[in-house]
């Protein structure tokens, strides 16, 4: 799995992160909100069970055209995002999102992707 990273925070430990969302929701504070972005249906539930288990508040879209339509009614913290996917892959998706919606310009960006050749490393 190759992970290409687009944004300004990076992601701790997982342990570390845990103790923290749960320590925020016992002080009622809200959790963090990621949108998974993956085509596939049975990784994308896991994905968002494991997050949900680690406090996290998880959302799944199917594709790129899916999640920008989820980003009008809510504001992720962070997007996990697949890049090849149908109708508008993980490249368009954040072409669109950067372009088009710049209420979420600025959210980080986590490419998740089987694809590890060279060029897209690059283009990535």
């Amino acid at each position: 799995m190759t992970i290409f990273y687009y944004g300004p925070v990076l992601i701790g430990a997982a342990c570390y992160r845990r103790r923290e969302a749960h320590r925020a929701m016992s002080e009622g504070k809200a959790a963090k909100t990621i949108l998974c972005v993956e085509d596939e249906r049975r990784l994308r539930q896991d994905i968002v069970d494991e997050l949900a288990i680690a406090g996290y508040d998880a959302l799944g879209a199917a594709d790129g055209r899916e999640a920008l339509a989820m980003l009008d009614a809510r504001r992720p913290d962070l997007i996990l995002c697949d890049i090849s996917m149908p109708r508008l892959d993980g490249f368009g998706f954040l072409e669109t999102m950067r372009g088009t919606r710049p209420d979420v310009a600025d959210v980080p960006l986590v490419f998740l992707s089987a694809l590890g050749g060279r060029d897209l490393i690059i283009n990535g």
